[in-house]
């Protein structure tokens, strides 16, 4: 069983803030922070990703070692453009873009972010990011 973190965050908006927000943390520290508000069950998916990246994980588990794989590679900021909130379907969209840069090669890394989170019981259970996969692999080029 999932437990919430001891943030007092009351509403699926405030979560999906600060879940984006905090991911830009790109730190162990900061995801553990981000999986206390998700199911144990989670699904997260990217149906536009780079090679070599999975398109979709489930699971607490599965989430955090695939993070762990990527972690510091990328330095950025990131911006909250908007949220809808469908309360009914206990679904945000988060829109979003980030600004920084690659931590290896240096290059700059800017992106746009449509996320979708839906939950049950106030934890995340599907996490979809939709995000331009050509802006990291641009970054990560040393050519």
């Amino acid at each position: 069983m999932s437990s919430k973190a001891n943030q007092p965050l009351k509403s699926i908006e405030e979560i999906a803030r600060y879940v984006f927000l905090t991911s830009a943390g790109m730190n162990m520290e900061a995801f553990e922070k981000v999986l206390a508000y998700c199911a144990d069950d989670i699904l997260m998916d990217w149906p536009y990703r780079a090679p070599n990246a999975p398109d979709k994980i489930k699971g607490k588990d599965a989430c955090r070692a695939f993070f762990q794989s990527v972690v510091g590679l990328m330095e950025f900021t990131l911006t909250v453009d908007n949220v809808l909130v469908d309360e009914r379907q206990n679904t945000t969209v988060l829109l979003g873009h980030s600004k920084g840069k690659n931590a290896r090669t240096g290059r700059p890394y800017a992106n746009r972010y449509v996320m979708i989170f839906v939950f049950r019981n106030g934890l995340i259970t599907e996490w979809h990011e939709y995000v331009n996969p050509l802006a990291a692999m641009a970054a990560e080029s040393t050519a």
